[in-house]
């Protein structure tokens, strides 16, 4: 019997829970799961992971970070491979800017279709900039916390929340970060900068809260409110002021995307001058667009690439990379995507929200045929990427969205898309979405589903950080109160 057989059994045995489900949903409407002020939908059956599928997907991680490393490496080292890439000229010199520590992406999260029988592994997209989702997986899992079904199963099973690490642990991995930098003091001025009509600002509210309950005084900014003179970056307005004027900052936290950043070019210059020059620790550099940007895809199957991977990581590439090219007439064949809609799936090059992405199987050959026409060959302004289409593995779901009668609900089966959190390329927790539709996403009925380690441990152990007399730097820091 699965795990979600038994959970179904506990579910069962208490009638559907239909008082839990209701619990549930009242704490969610009184919960910070908030984004663009409506409540995030929810899942009332979590996501459960064992030993089985946490090895696998450490392996996946492992694997997968080592490739863009390599990749990494070979961008900032050699030139010529530069080509493999299509950048704007703006943002390359952004990505290599010397970032002045040795993490390459201090917190990402990459998506992908996982087959929890057979254990195979297909990757949606990779997420740098702006990861997030932390909040809705830890609300989600308070939801649930209110119901018998997750008290009776707990009752035979040991359940670890991936919330300490996510929260607190990546807190001190930044600051461990951050410390290594050779101008690191110890009580640094760390500022969450974002463009804010974009951000889940109730994520950022906790983060700034934890930073705080270590003696950090954290600030969070629109990126246009930031000041430099060459020498300091300063912010003023802090975000419901939450934040300190004029203050120096030392460190910020990028949850801006590189996309945005290019889309607000003239308004970020105080922002950019002060990570170009090195006067501010950017923890989440742009180097981390390498792997950001979906072209990635393209680059992992490219022969370039091919040259300096052994042949176990080409292998890996081939089975869990699906195959990814520019929706271009001099690279693919046009006329037969249009005719196998449901093999492909159209995305922009770049960008966040699923906005502009196409999966082939939701549309009728004729709206499909229409989609890759105004598309192709960058017809709408912008490049897109045409992807192998991947099935999605069902599980069992229990929405909850606030609909008369969720309570009493059958059980669903949903399709699954599950994001690895990756803390300095080591796995630290899942972000789990589940929906009815091949684009699982909140617009088209998705739902965030809780997550948790099942008989078996975190697989993330915090690096410690380095002491004072290892670093040999000065301490000082600015005082506040």
């Amino acid at each position: 019997m699965t795990l979600n057989d038994k959970y179904l059994q506990a579910l069962n045995a208490l009638d559907g829970d239909a008082e839990g489900r209701l619990a549930a949903w009242d704490y969610l409407t009184h919960s910070t799961n908030i984004y663009r002020g409506n409540v995030v939908a929810c899942d009332y059956f979590p996501k459960l992971f064992d030993k089985r599928l946490r090895d696998r997907l450490v392996q996946v991680a492992d694997t997968t970070y080592g490739i863009l490393v390599k990749i990494m490496d070979r961008y900032l080292a050699d030139p010529s491979y530069r080509a493999v890439f299509d950048f704007d000229p703006r943002l390359q010199e952004l990505i290599l800017a010397d970032r002045g520590y040795t993490s390459y992406v201090p917190f990402c999260r990459i998506d992908l279709f996982l087959d929890e029988e057979t254990l195979s592994a297909r990757y949606c997209e990779f997420n740098a900039d702006g990861s997030s989702g932390m909040n809705e997986n830890r609300e989600a899992e308070n939801a649930i916390c209110c119901g018998r079904t997750f008290a009776a199963f707990a009752e035979t099973h040991t359940l670890t929340s991936m919330n300490p690490v996510m929260f607190s642990g990546w807190v001190d991995e930044f600051l461990r970060i951050y410390a290594t930098r050779a101008d690191a003091v110890e009580r640094p001025h760390v500022v969450i900068a974002d463009y804010l009509e974009n951000s889940v600002l109730e994520e950022f509210k906790l983060y700034r809260a934890l930073f705080k309950e270590r003696g950090i005084p954290c600030s969070i900014f629109d990126v246009r409110n930031l000041a430099f003179d060459g020498e300091t970056l300063t912010g003023h307005d802090p975000y419901a002021g939450l934040g300190h004027e004029n203050l120096p900052i030392n460190a910020i936290w990028r949850r801006a995307v590189a996309n945005d950043v290019l889309g607000h070019w003239d308004e970020s210059t105080a922002f950019l001058d002060a990570f170009r020059t090195g006067r501010v620790a950017l923890i989440g550099s742009f180097l981390g667009q390498l792997m950001h940007d979906k072209q990635i895809f393209r680059v992992m199957r490219d022969e370039r690439t091919w040259s300096f991977l052994t042949p176990a990581e080409i292998a890996f590439i081939n089975e869990a990379i699906p195959r990814t090219e520019y929706l271009s007439r001099d690279v693919v064949d046009i006329d037969a995507i249009k005719a196998n809609p449901a093999k492909w799936i159209i995305k922009p090059t770049d960008g966040y929200g699923c906005k502009d992405v196409f999966p082939g199987p939701a549309y009728s050959p004729e709206e499909w045929a229409r989609i890759v026409d105004e598309r192709a060959d960058a017809a709408s302004g912008i490049p897109f990427l045409v992807q192998e289409f991947i099935t999605p593995y069902k599980t069992p779901s229990i929405p909850m969205r606030g609909n008369p009668g969720d309570e009493v609900a059958p059980v669903q089966s949903y399709n699954n898309l599950t994001g690895l959190y990756l803390i300095d390329g080591r796995l630290a927790g899942i972000f789990s979405r589940i929906g009815p539709h091949p684009l699982i996403l909140g617009r088209m009925g998705g739902l965030t589903a809780p997550s948790f380690w099942v008989d078996c441990e975190s697989p993330f152990a915090p690096v410690p950080a380095r002491t004072d007399e290892a670093t040999g730097q000065s301490k000082e820091g600015t005082q506040i109160e």
